[in-house]
């Protein structure tokens, strides 16, 4: 039996109809170091083979088992064509997979490989009045006799919100009294006088976590106001704890390891970034957008393909360090127009993906 409450359907089928689609390589890149020839499928719904001359390289971009075969098959890009091919292909003597492609050009300032598959965007169009707040967030501070639990910033103003619904200026609470909603390295974070930018996520190069750190402390430089919260544990860890002190933002810059809760620091965050190379399915992004957080994020296919074209969120216009300080500093000094995310519209067109994928 499966059952979608999301989707609002119910259906009873033999588990051998049932098809899981894993995207966990999308993008893994497979060398071909000697051409061959190989059997392919169109759709894996017709069955009829073709003939593949694999050459070049592999481009994976997602994967399922085969109950017939008893293997995966993985839908690939090669040749200039889109293909279903048996997993044993990429295990073939011919082939040496790279993960990451291995002619990309270099960050000059994060001197980090990057990722080709980005897309052209929009530039960002600041407007001076907004009629819904820019962004907003949680706090949780004491003034006198009231309890402030939200911060709105709109139309260049900063407004808290008492748990009564009443609204105060923020020069009208000088002095308030931050609860400790994160207390780390001696301290209380994402207090009300801050502006916080959190990124969620493992720390691994394709998370492009180096050039995240260059580009906040240019913005902190701007703004001694900023706070960067990352999220996450991973292998450059330690890595990026020492770049952070190398660049005099230590003090400013929480490492959280691996947390159970990230929905907790997604809510303190005036900002969510998202500085990836490269990704599958972005599902932080998503997490974020129902959290209705502002969003900046490097302008790659997979980013593209959740947020728009500067719809749900700010795209930057390529995977620099510079590109993404400029969204940064966007989203302290002006404001544009971003649409409200609507779950139902996504997972309809999810769906529909999904199906013309395996059909």
């Amino acid at each position: 039996m499966l059952g979608s409450e999301s989707f609002g359907e119910q259906i009873t089928l033999p588990i051998t109809m049932v098809t899981v689609l894993d995207t966990t390589h999308f993008n893994y890149y497979y060398e071909v170091m000697e051409s061959f020839e190989t059997s392919c499928y169109i759709t894996l719904a017709d069955r009829q083979t073709q003939t593949l001359a694999v050459t070049g390289q592999i481009i994976e971009l997602a994967r399922v088992w085969d109950w017939q075969a008893k293997q995966y098959m993985i839908f690939v890009l090669t040749a200039d064509r889109y293909v279903w091919v048996k997993e044993s292909v990429i295990h073939n003597d011919h082939i040496r997979q790279t993960t990451f492609e291995e002619t990309k050009p270099v960050d000059e300032q994060s001197e980090v490989q990057l990722q080709a598959d980005v897309l052209p965007v929009d530039e960002v169009k600041p407007v001076s009045i907004l009629d819904k707040p820019w962004i907003t967030r949680k706090i949780d501070m004491h003034f006198e006799d009231s309890h402030f639990i939200s911060l709105i910033r709109q139309n260049g103003m900063t407004n808290l919100i008492t748990d009564d619904g009443q609204t105060r200026h923020i020069s009208e609470v000088p002095q308030g009294v931050s609860k400790q909603l994160i207390y780390a390295n001696g301290r209380n974070w994402a207090t009300y006088d801050h502006f916080v930018f959190v990124a969620v996520g493992r720390l691994s190069p394709e998370k492009n976590q180096t050039m995240l750190l260059d580009a906040f402390a240019k913005v902190y430089q701007q703004h001694p106001e900023a706070e960067l919260i990352i999220v996450g544990d991973g292998v450059i860890r330690s890595d990026l704890e020492n770049q952070a002190v190398q660049l005099g933002i230590a003090d400013v810059v929480l490492f959280t390891g691996q947390v159970d809760n990230p929905a907790d620091y997604l809510a303190v965050a005036d900002v969510f970034v998202h500085p990836s190379l490269y990704e599958g399915q972005p599902m932080v992004l998503l997490e974020a957008m129902m959290q209705h957080r502002l969003i900046v994020a490097t302008n790659i296919a997979a980013n593209v393909g959740v947020l728009g074209n500067q719809t749900y969120g700010l795209l930057t216009q390529d995977v620099t360090t510079n590109a993404f300080v400029m969204q940064m500093l966007f989203t302290m000094e002006q404001q544009t127009n971003i649409k409200e995310f609507d779950i139902a519209h996504y997972q309809n067109s999810a769906k529909l993906a999904f199906y013309n994928i395996i059909k």
